[in-house]
């Protein structure tokens, strides 16, 4: 069985590691939008329940094309991701590498 969750509100940004070695200390913008992770705990069961084996949960539509570029066009996305996080970097005004 694979699960495949979408984005889940989580600590992961806040928790990361920056390149100096201290703490990120800030929840990005997409996990800000993610999904709240009792609810998905409660949607994978559900289909854990119903004998499912590869399990997709709360992919919208950007999701998707990233995991198509991932197989399809790696530095395709490469380029996409690293383009997103700049325009988040300099929206914000810079901070901690």
């Amino acid at each position: 069985m694979v699960v495949n969750p979408g984005y889940v509100r989580t600590n992961l940004s806040k928790n990361a590691v920056t390149k100096g070695g201290g703490k990120h200390g800030k929840m990005d913008s997409t996990t800000d939008k993610g999904m709240d992770p009792d609810d998905m705990a409660k949607r994978v069961w559900e289909r854990v329940e119903r004998g499912e084996e590869d399990i997709d949960v709360n992919w919208d539509f950007k999701t998707k094309v990233a995991v198509w570029l991932r197989f399809n066009a790696p530095k395709v996305l490469g380029w996409v991701l690293g383009r997103k996080w700049r325009k988040e970097r300099e929206g914000k005004g810079g901070g901690e590498e």
